[in-house]
């Protein structure tokens, strides 16, 4: 007798964020296969079959992916990730969004110009590889001002600019924030005021299933933490949620999971990023104990072009996350484990935690270099303040 193999998926990313998909994965009894260049990530110890590869190879990543014979590919958290899982897609013809649509979603400068194609709100922008080819254009934005590259992620080289300074400073930024792109350009924006909301939601024929929105918490451009639920009114929610099915289906996004950061202004429902993945910074697990949606279970299943359940329980429960670092680089001397957090601090649900003792740390200028994230309940926006000071005293961060 023939034993059938078990249906076998391609997880891009063994990361922090990419640890409680491929966990899921193989608790759904799958095959998994993690694949990133970092042979130390955590996600591999997780996996059946770890492959020393970036992700970002994309024809490396697809020869794996020919003579592993997968079966499903997918990501969870990296944008990086999915111009890759995408191609892989069109090429074995496997469920997913298709490649095309995916370059126009990741790169921020295509995402800008499709906005502006299809006439959808969006900021004045430019972008360029040297800043003297658009400096004439620039000088006459309206200031302040956005830079960030095209092709990051996590706020890596995000900066603000709330006057022009002259030519020399503003090539000196510019160039700051080139350096993050592997493409070699940056994205000049006009800045949006109004009040920046995040989260993620899971799309079926071109509705959504499910879709959460969170308040979210930011130093300057680096996110640290989410709260659930949202802190705008339901008529906000509800300009969000057509705004965002109406961009989908313009660019032709139909089925998957989006993760989305927005800006609601008063007169219109600006669409900053938006990604066909789920998110970082522990959004999944929030959501899935605010309203028991399981997203990333769900972005799986979907991969397998299975049957999609996203069941919810009935109140939403309140609570929110704590992305943590510090603000200098040095060598990690302490931090407090997850059993002495979780017995200072009763909130709290759930604790990841990125680093060990005695191994270099950078400063907290991105959420590429964030320490690790903290879940917990709380029932108010006073709350989650105050139980986010606790826990920022309990970690008992020291570097050195």
């Amino acid at each position: 007798m023939i034993r059938s193999r078990k249906k076998r998926i391609l997880v891009l990313g063994a990361g922090l964020f990419q640890i409680s998909g491929i966990q899921k994965a193989v608790n759904l009894g799958y095959e998994v296969i993690t694949l990133d260049n970092k042979p130390e990530n955590i996600g591999h110890a997780l996996s059946h079959q770890s492959i020393h590869c970036s992700t970002v190879e994309i024809d490396r990543v697809y020869q794996y992916a020919r003579v592993l014979n997968i079966d499903a590919i997918c990501t969870f958290a990296s944008d990086a990730a999915i111009p890759t899982v995408s191609y892989i897609c069109d090429r074995l013809n496997l469920p997913g969004v298709s490649h095309d649509v995916a370059v126009t979603m990741t790169l921020k400068h295509l995402f800008r110009q499709f906005m502006h194609n299809h006439c959808l709100p969006h900021p004045d922008f430019v972008v360029a590889a040297e800043v003297y080819d658009v400096m004439d254009y620039v000088r006459q934005m309206d200031y302040p001002l956005i830079l960030k590259p095209v092709d990051s992620s996590g706020s890596r080289g995000v900066f603000k600019l709330n006057e022009y300074e002259g030519p020399i400073f503003l090539k000196k930024m510019f160039n700051e924030a080139k350096r993050y792109s592997r493409l070699g350009q940056v994205c000049i924006e006009e800045f949006i005021d109004g009040v920046e909301v995040g989260g993620d939601g899971f799309l079926l024929q071109g509705r959504f299933k499910a879709l959460f929105i969170t308040q979210k918490y930011m130093n300057d451009f680096v996110v640290t933490g989410h709260r659930l639920p949202t802190n705008i009114e339901e008529s906000d929610k509800l300009r969000v949620i057509s705004a965002l099915e109406q961009c989908c289906r313009a660019i032709g996004y139909s089925d998957g999971p989006l993760n989305f950061d927005v800006i609601a202004a008063p007169q219109s429902v600006y669409i900053i990023e938006m990604s066909p993945r789920t998110g970082g910074n522990g959004i999944p697990q929030l959501i899935e104990y605010a309203s028991g949606a399981d997203l990333e279970a769900a972005t799986i299943k979907m991969a397998f072009n299975e049957k999609i359940d996203i069941p919810l329980h009935g109140n939403m429960k309140g609570c929110g996350s704590l992305v943590y670092g510090n603000s200098k680089s040095g060598y990690l001397r302490n931090i407090a484990s997850r059993r002495v957090l979780k017995e200072k601090i009763e909130e709290i649900f759930f604790v990841h935690t990125d680093v060990h003792i005695g191994q270099p740390v950078d400063a907290f200028e991105h959420n590429g270099n964030s320490m690790g994230f903290v879940l917990f309940s709380c029932r108010s926006h006073d709350e989650y303040k105050e139980i986010q000071c606790r826990i920022r005293h309990a970690l008992a961060i020291e570097v050195v």
